[in-house]
């Protein structure tokens, strides 16, 4: 093995001395180690290092993992079940019903849809489709009349002094602070 110094050992070299200090190596790594060790104070420095990790490493004991639970089963057991709690066990706690049900909808759907019966249609008379239209357009109206109002109260109200005004004066407070730097 060709090495000069610490920081340029090779990645083979490093990983054999790792080995070797962890008692992984095989009888050739160990006696190449050995050798190289001898020879170099630096690289038996590494491996001393390595080796004292390993100690630590397997010095360590393994505790099994035992959760601190803060909810017993009785408290778990004690909640009272609400309706919603029946609602969600009947239909979706269930994957059959809920199967069921979708199968349902599904065949009803599509029977709609393949029935090609007529509907009978009577009319509507001129009254009540001019009593209609007065009636939609006056709803219409009144809609149209809120969101106006909507629409002042966001632009003055909201956007303008929630908004428009605290950016404005943080605007003007860096431009002090640039004029400020600029001045000096």
């Amino acid at each position: 093995m060709n090495y000069k110094k610490s920081s340029e050992i090779s990645e083979q070299l490093l990983s054999k001395i790792i080995s070797v200090a962890y008692g992984n190596g095989s009888l050739s790594d160990k006696f190449l180690v050995k050798r190289l060790i001898k020879k170099d104070f630096e690289l038996k420095e590494l491996y001393e290092e390595y080796r004292r990790t390993a100690e630590a490493v397997h010095s360590l004991k393994s505790k099994k993992y035992e959760p601190e639970s803060t909810i017993s089963t009785n408290e778990l057991k004690s909640k009272p079940r609400t309706i919603i709690d029946d609602i969600y066990s009947i239909f979706l706690g269930k994957p059959i019903i809920y199967s069921a049900v979708v199968t349902v909808l599904l065949i009803s759907i599509m029977f709609s849809v393949f029935n090609e019966r007529e509907i009978s249609f009577n009319g509507y008379t001129l009254a009540e489709v001019e009593k209609a239209d007065i009636d939609s357009r006056h709803a219409i109206s009144i809609v149209a009349n809120i969101f106006k109002n909507t629409g002042k109260t966001l632009k003055t109200d909201i956007l303008y002094k929630e908004v428009s005004v605290p950016i404005r004066s943080g605007i003007n407070t860096v431009n002090k602070l640039f004029n400020k730097e600029i001045k000096k």
